[in-house]
């Protein structure tokens, strides 16, 4: 059965991707984020976790986790996709730890950390601060 199941189609990891009312699946390479909208559909979320709504206070949400495999359906179709995403991992996947992210969560900036070309509440991206680096580079280079 893992044979037939497919990734779906793997998109830029970005922040413009997660909806308030979807589950994203984010693969840093040692963490595997499975990032939980605030408006997720609460069939959706008893489905994967078991809860009708996820905790967003520090000690509930880490000890969240996805159920185990054979909960049902749904859950079993994740975790294959999960087990695809970690075949193309260079270690083994018990070097790739999960972690259960909720929007707006304690958590939510760890992960968003990693997504290093996207904007920050803070500032730029990275490709508009090389822009900007390059900018400041020819400026001074005509003004000498």
């Amino acid at each position: 059965r893992l044979s037939s199941t497919k990734v779906p189609k793997l998109l830029w990891p970005s922040s413009e991707h997660l909806q308030s009312d979807t589950i994203a699946v984010v693969d840093a390479g040692t963490t595997l984020w499975i990032w939980v909208g605030a408006n997720v559909d609460e069939t959706l979320a008893r489905d994967f976790f078991g809860v009708p709504r996820l905790p967003v206070e520090s000690e509930e949400l880490l000890a969240m986790s996805l159920l185990p495999r054979g909960s049902n359906d749904k859950v079993d179709q994740l975790h294959d996709k999960i087990d695809l995403v970690l075949q193309r991992h260079c270690c083994r996947a018990f070097c790739t730890r999960t972690c259960v992210v909720t929007e707006t969560s304690f958590l939510e900036g760890r992960m968003l950390s990693h997504l290093v070309e996207d904007k920050t509440k803070d500032g730029q991206s990275y490709v508009e601060m090389l822009c900007t680096i390059h900018k400041k580079i020819q400026k001074r280079i005509l003004s000498e």
